[in-house]
């Protein structure tokens, strides 16, 4: 592959990403007032 390609993919792929956690956040965390984030960050 090219680097070119694997650049594009990468971008594609954070900026999904950071839609999903976006999303994510504003649907499952504020209910959860970030109980569930200390749980996830903190084991």
């Amino acid at each position: 592959m090219e680097p070119l390609s694997l650049c594009r993919l990468r971008d594609r792929i954070s900026r999904c990403w950071l839609n999903l956690v976006t999303v994510h956040s504003k649907t499952a965390v504020r209910p959860l007032q970030g109980k569930a984030r200390q749980k996830i960050w903190q084991p």
